[in-house]
């Protein structure tokens, strides 16, 4: 498996275009070109990428590209330069480096041609031909794509030459996560392409600080066959931090494989405190869901009276782990839990009523109602069940309830919901706003959630891993927890290896308001 470098727009347009039509796509640094009046087949050759059928795509652009059009003009230039990103997803490398050849020859003022050089580069990587690609990079006009264009060099071998102790020398990062290069529909790793420009965005970001970073991305998805076949490669073994796997067992097996190593390795996205246990250099970037769970606990304990609580639980391997580790914590603290109710919202809707209205809430020794189900069917039941008793009892809930189409932010503001949050990010802070700019400006669609949570990763964690794997982790817990980047709690005090960060919140008006 080759680390791959793609030029940004061509990582995140394919994705994009299916939010946005009008986009010209994959011209990552030209994408300002005016296009006038674009061709049908253009259109049409646009959203066949966007599903994945690059060989449709190839069919619908042929007639259109530098090498089959008898005046070529930008149009000309934008489809060839799509139909060769479609021949490269189609594994037809050989065919299209030449026809990027003579878009240079025939176009060479066009202001797209330094994207044009960087693909022609990487489709002759992909050919197996190194040196010529060097050879292809060294064409590139001077200060265009910089940074690209430093880090491919640097993958192809030819880039200087650092030490361990070189205080310039770069923090090298792999960044192991779904692509969907090879997949039939890229948009189903759209989470991990927007991770990974994340990361690119941090790793900018750092760069103009001081804090030079060279972030390789693998595309790796739920799959131990090409995990093995990576760590049989010494791609890895000269990193100084690995972001992924995100998927469970391809994590397990390069926390096991690198585990000699102290190489840290940071899972962006899991909650399973489990994976812990296969390296004690493995951390998570999220709060586990114990974590999550005596946060929880230890909120009803300090904040409610009686010190009593009734469990609503949905039937999952998350939610039990969940409830289980909230039951303890709350009976450590001195607290009693007195129901428990197992419920699966899927199987049984018409079940959940009953279920619902058999809870004890209209007792006087009920403390609070925590609710461990992200289901719609649970929560309109349990809202309108409070809403009928017309009783102020506290409720800890998940955040997701606050997407739910189905309720109402009336249902929430003049009650006692409490909201767990482990990912939330306070979008009008400052910092975010000035996140949110900066994404827009590059990529020009809002930042998901994913690529906010791969700038904070990076921006984050490169700067700790830069003195070598074994310090890391006292390097985490001497920062303790504080503020992140974009987030109002980030930290690993105490020898912690899962995000100790975790938001609670509640709605006031129709505000929100962090209580933790």
């Amino acid at each position: 498996m080759k680390a791959v470098l793609l030029p940004f727009g061509i990582l995140l347009s394919i994705s994009a275009l299916a939010q946005q039509p009008s986009a010209v796509g994959v011209l990552p640094g030209a994408t300002k070109v005016a296009l006038g009046t674009v061709n049908s087949r253009y259109e049409r050759a646009k959203n066949l990428m966007t599903a994945g059928k690059y060989r449709f795509a190839l069919t619908e652009l042929q007639t259109l590209i530098i090498t089959n059009t008898p005046k070529p003009g930008p149009e000309t230039n934008a489809a060839t330069y799509l139909w060769a990103v479609a021949a490269m997803r189609d594994s037809r490398a050989k065919e299209a480096e030449p026809v990027l050849r003579t878009l240079r020859q025939r176009q060479p003022n066009w202001e797209g041609i330094p994207d044009v050089i960087l693909l022609q580069a990487m489709l002759a990587e992909a050919l197996g031909e190194r040196e010529r690609a060097f050879t292809i990079l060294k064409e590139m006009p001077d200060g265009a794509l910089p940074a690209e264009t430093a880090e491919m060099i640097t993958r192809l071998g030819y880039g200087a030459k650092t030490t361990e102790n070189t205080t310039n020398a770069p923090v090298r990062v792999a960044a192991l996560l779904p692509l969907g290069l090879d997949d039939a529909d890229p948009r189903r790793a759209q989470f991990g392409q927007e991770l990974y420009a994340g990361l690119r965005l941090a790793a900018d970001s750092l760069r103009a600080l001081g804090t030079p970073v060279d972030v390789r991305a693998y595309d790796l998805g739920n799959d131990t066959v090409a995990t093995r076949a990576l760590l049989a490669k010494p791609d890895l073994s000269g990193v100084d931090l690995i972001v992924g796997p995100v998927y469970k067992a391809p994590s397990r097996l390069v926390a096991a494989a690198t585990a000699a190593r102290q190489t840290p390795i940071v899972n962006p996205l899991s909650e399973d405190a489990s994976l812990l246990e296969a390296s004690p250099a493995l951390y998570l970037f999220r709060p586990s869901l114990q974590t999550q769970a005596r946060t929880a606990a230890a909120l009803a304990y300090g904040r409610f009276e009686p010190k009593t609580a009734v469990l609503l639980v949905e039937d999952t391997r998350d939610d039990t782990t969940f409830a289980a580790a909230f039951r303890k914590e709350f009976e450590r603290l001195g607290g009693r839990i007195t129901a428990e109710e197992r419920v699966s919202s899927q199987t049984y809707r018409t079940r959940m009523t009953d279920k619902v209205n058999a809870l004890p809430l209209d007792s006087l020794e009920t403390g609070a109602l925590v609710v461990v189900s992200d289901e719609k069917n649970a929560a309109v039941q349990v809202t309108g069940r409070l809403q009928r008793d017309n009783r102020r009892l506290p409720v800890l809930a998940p955040v997701a309830w606050l997407e739910m189409a189905e309720l109402q932010i009336e249902q929430f503001n003049d009650r006692e919901f409490y909201f767990l949050a482990p990912t939330y990010r306070d979008a009008p802070a400052p910092a975010n706003r000035q996140f949110r700019r900066a994404w827009q400006a590059r990529y020009g669609v809002p930042p998901s959630d994913y690529a906010r949570a791969g700038f904070e990763l990076l921006f984050t964690m490169a700067p700790l891993a830069r003195r070598g794997g074994a310090s890391f982790g006292a390097n985490l817990a001497r920062r303790g927890l504080q503020p992140g980047p974009l987030s109002p709690a980030l930290g690993y005090p105490g020898g912690a290896r899962d995000n100790q960060g975790m938001t609670v919140l509640r709605i006031v008006g129709r505000g929100v308001e962090v209580v933790k």
